[in-house]
């Protein structure tokens, strides 16, 4: 039987009208969690599992398209005095991962340079250019999204570029 729709919300077989569409909508209408930035990218990602999963996507996207970016105009993140405490193994999604080591120099390269983008904002009176949280929940669902990608195409994470290295 296909559902009829009034006043915008869908009424099915049990005449239930929009009780589904509400628990759905509830996260975006009430936001985040108290604790969203230890186990997100965004307050937006907390809002529902699959909002995480595309979140989470796109930043690894982004982490790796502006890496390679910098690094094709010969900027090096290595020498900057900005110093971090580094994301290791067990932050991962499979710390046996041979490639881990790879995608952790990845993600803490992209730390630094993401700090000296956002301290450059700031000094020119600017919000920053990557307000969101990179934490180890966050690391392990990238390096699950890299997973997929190898398992998907055969080829693991390349190697960092030269200068890219975490400071």
């Amino acid at each position: 039987m296909p559902k009829k729709y009034t006043r915008g919300r869908a009424s099915g077989p049990s005449g239930r009208r929009g009780a589904v569409a509400s628990r759905r909508c509830r996260p975006y209408a009430q936001g985040p969690a108290p604790d969203w930035a230890d186990r997100c990218i965004s307050s937006y990602a907390a809002a529902h599992p699959w909002e995480d999963w595309a979140e989470t996507w796109a930043h690894y996207m982004h982490l790796r398209a502006t890496l390679q970016t910098v690094s094709s105009f010969g900027l090096a993140t290595a020498g900057t005095p900005i110093r971090i405490t580094p994301f290791v193994r067990d932050d991962l999604h499979d710390p046996d991962d041979p490639a881990g080591a790879d995608f952790l120099g990845w993600v803490n390269a992209w730390v630094v340079l993401t700090a000296v983008l956002n301290e450059t904002s700031r000094s020119m009176g600017q919000p920053d250019i990557y307000p969101f949280v990179m934490n180890r929940a966050v690391v392990a669902k990238m390096h699950f999204v890299q997973l997929v990608i190898a398992a998907h195409t055969g080829t693991a994470i390349p190697v960092l570029p030269r200068g890219l290295a975490a400071g």
